[in-house]
């Protein structure tokens, strides 16, 4: 055997992304989906989201930049 010979070093795996229902590109951004669906402005929906007035799926979502996948998640701005 050879002890000496190490593995070759693996790549790292790719960052871990929310993709959407349909598959192969990334899901929006929960601001951007917000703003899409006339709520507000992207940055006021940014605002909103910071002040834990958004919930995705029964969760309240403050991390600015979070993906969603619009077709499937249950969104809610102000309990509506």
């Amino acid at each position: 055997m050879n002890e000496g010979a190490a593995d070759p070093p693996q790549p790292p795996p790719p960052p871990k992304e929310a993709a959407s229902a349909s598959g192969g590109a990334p899901a929006p951004r929960l601001q951007k989906v917000l703003a899409a669906a006339g709520v507000a402005s992207r940055r006021k929906c940014e605002t909103l989201m910071a002040e834990g007035r958004v919930e995705v799926d029964g969760s309240v979502v403050t991390r600015l930049g979070a993906r969603v996948d619009p077709e499937s998640a249950v969104i809610r701005v102000d309990g509506r």
